[in-house]
């Protein structure tokens, strides 16, 4: 088959993000806001590298403007206070004259619209389906649905468990490829820990603060701990933060609970490594792929202590290398807490198993180099066809 030739432009869209405050921090050597977007401009510097121009649609934005931050770069902000406000995607694509198309999250009135378009393009997510109910089931179905349109050259979704997920909704397997981004840490850099200290036990959290997030079943968790004078909870993020420090007030539990707001991304690994344990409590509810703060949770050897979600549960098992708790369930999630901390034994294990955790979700394409790929090569690229999920036998 002969390959496509090289794109003379391509047009990105992505759900949030100042991508001309993050070229710029690029360029000046600071730290990004969020540990990938150094990776979106190198992405933009490769692209244009290769003689292509690049625009960047951002839909949730503090302003709608347009922007000319490097020759050959467009940054596009529409706007949108949130995802709902999301009508003006199928106007920005329909006024989009770039010759390729990229759709970076998932939503419905995006996809359609690009593949309406008839250019090449392709879809990558972070992302999973478990919400319940008529409209969810029904909204999950139309997505699929628009997923498998033959306009996609690629699906690519972040990890193999949440590409996995994908091809058992119904998105077809020989269009699926996991995505991943390099990592600056990893468990060969740190060694397990021993045990938890027989003192304060400081238990981390990085992430949006919000509901479906489980940072509440959080804080609701801590009156149900054995002795829960000697935790320390620490929130890193934006999001729902007056909303909790009340629920950590009406619950007794302020004096156990630190919210404190974003950090540099580098200093979020500082206290990963820190920690006595990390927490991820994501409801079922909230469209969760593979996080990448759950790698450097990995990286960092500190024991995990992570809900019940369906995308964790393909890779983590309670009591082998993470202590699993319902989602949504405060108590459970005490119990999974008191367990790790009373046993030193487990404490040590769940470490060590940091290793095994780790080698379990190499192998997926780096996102950069499939989007460049993608763009010069065109879809037949060899790199690119081995990258696909295979049949499943």
């Amino acid at each position: 088959m002969d390959q496509r030739q090289r794109l003379a432009s391509v047009s990105i869209y992505f759900f949030a993000g100042d991508f001309t405050d993050v070229l710029r921090r690029y360029g000046d050597g600071r730290p990004q806001a969020y540990g990938t977007h150094d990776e979106v401009a190198r992405l933009v510097h490769d692209l244009r590298a290769a003689g292509i121009e690049v625009t960047i649609t951002s839909l949730c934005t503090r302003s709608r403007q347009v922007e000319r931050p490097m020759e050959g770069v467009i940054v596009r902000s529409l706007g949108a206070a949130n995802y709902a406000d999301d009508g003006m995607l199928a106007g920005a694509v329909q006024e989009d004259r770039a010759e390729a198309l990229i759709a970076h999250f998932p939503n419905l009135k995006l996809l359609r619209a690009v593949a309406r378009q008839g250019k090449p393009a392709a879809a990558f997510l972070a992302t999973s389906f478990y919400r319940t109910g008529v409209r969810s089931w029904l909204r999950t179905r139309r997505t699929v649905a628009a997923l498998n349109d033959p306009q996609f050259d690629f699906v690519s979704n972040h990890c193999r468990p949440a590409t996995e997920h994908l091809a058992d909704l119904g998105v077809r397997r020989s269009a699926l490829i996991p995505w991943d981004v390099p990592h600056p840490y990893s468990p060969a850099d740190s060694t397990p820990k021993q045990a938890a200290p027989e003192g304060e036990i400081k238990v981390f959290y990085a992430g949006s603060i919000s509901e479906e997030k489980g940072v509440a079943d959080v804080v609701r968790a801590v009156g149900h701990l054995k002795d829960r004078d000697r935790y320390t909870f620490e929130f890193a993020g934006n999001g729902q933060i007056e909303q909790m420090q009340g629920l950590a007030r009406s619950q007794g539990v302020e004096a156990n609970v630190k919210f404190l707001g974003s950090i540099p991304n580098p200093q979020v690994f500082d206290r990963f490594k820190s920690a006595d344990l990390l927490i991820v409590p994501s409801q079922w509810e909230f469209q969760e792929g593979f996080p990448l703060t759950m790698f450097e949770a990995i990286a960092s050897h500190t024991p995990i202590v992570c809900s019940d979600h369906p995308i964790f549960a393909r890779v983590l098992t309670d009591g082998e290398n993470a202590g699993l708790f319902r989602a949504g369930d405060p108590r459970s999630c005490a119990a999974a807490i008191d367990k790790i901390v009373a046993d030193p034994g487990l404490y040590l294990r769940l470490s060590r198993e940091a290793e095994a955790s780790w080698a379990k979700l190499q192998g997926p394409a780096d996102w950069r180099r499939l989007i460049v790929e993608w763009a010069t090569k065109g879809p037949e690229s060899l790199w690119i066809q081995e990258r696909r999920l295979a049949p499943k036998v």
